[in-house]
């Protein structure tokens, strides 16, 4: 057997051998190993621990960010709501050079009980394609009128009264969309008789007869006479006695003047 010179290791290197060979040159040295994407990742994690993870503190301090910011985003969506609707201080016709027609097949006139029911169709002018959205703001005027045979009583249209001025009153619905718009009719005059008693029914600035007009999708899409709005009544005992009267009626026709399109209407 033979002869042991020094202690041995596995595969009979010794600590000598290996002392001289990490004496070796840099460059003589076995380059480590290469090691994938992967196993970058799991050595990383051994070697460093888990990600960091925020401490409670930071965790608020981040919901209370968040929750700001969204408060935030809503603030900016109202305001622009606000601004919105505080810009559409104009109402929009765009096809009013065409002017209006307005009829009604029967269009009640009422005071004290008697009644008036006619025919009416009112035809008239806008005064420009749009108009500030304030309170008596002239829109137009109806430069002809006409009433057909009535069914109870017997009215006539003053045609010498004419022009009647149209103004705006107010807007329904919610801004920036209205669902209606509210017209006032000045110096309109009527006279109308019912069981041998007849009056003068005339609208005033102060006491206009009114009309609603239903807007869908930019466009009027009807009207009718806002029996709310009482007008004077003049021409004897008998008139006066009846106190004032008021319109009533769905209108069957509205439509432009020219072309029957319809009448198109927006807030700008």
């Amino acid at each position: 057997m033979a002869d042991h010179i020094g202690p041995q290791t596995h595969k009979g290197v010794t600590p000598a051998h290996r002392s001289m060979a990490w004496r070796k040159a840099p460059s003589q040295r076995s380059a480590p190993p290469r090691l994938s994407p992967s196993k970058r990742a799991m050595a990383t994690l051994f070697t460093q621990g888990p990600p960091w993870r925020p401490t409670t503190t930071v965790r608020k301090a981040m919901r209370t960010r968040s929750k700001l910011l969204m408060a935030a985003i809503a603030a900016i969506a109202v305001l622009g709501t606000a601004v919105t609707s505080a810009t559409a201080s104009r109402l929009e016709v765009p096809n009013f050079e065409r002017g209006f027609r307005i009829q009604w097949t029967a269009l009640t006139l009422e005071a004290a009980g008697v009644r008036i029911v006619c025919p009416v169709t009112l035809s008239g002018s806008f005064s420009a394609r749009s108009i500030v959205k304030r309170a008596g703001e002239r829109i137009g005027a109806v430069t002809a009128a006409a009433v057909g045979s009535c069914t109870e009583g017997a009215a006539t249209a003053l045609t010498e009264t004419l022009p009647w001025e149209v103004t705006y009153n107010s807007f329904e619905g919610t801004l920036p969309s209205i669902t209606g718009v509210r017209l006032n009719l000045v110096r309109s005059s009527f006279q109308a008789s019912n069981g041998g008693i007849t009056c003068l029914a005339r609208t005033e600035v102060s006491r206009p007869a009114r009309g609603i007009a239903r807007v869908a999708s930019g466009a009027v899409t009807g009207f009718r006479a806002d029996e709310t709005a009482t007008i004077s009544t003049t021409g004897g005992f008998f008139c006066t006695l009846g106190g004032p009267a008021h319109f009533a009626g769905e209108a069957t026709f509205i439509r432009t003047s020219e072309g029957g399109s319809a009448i198109e209407l927006r807030l700008i």
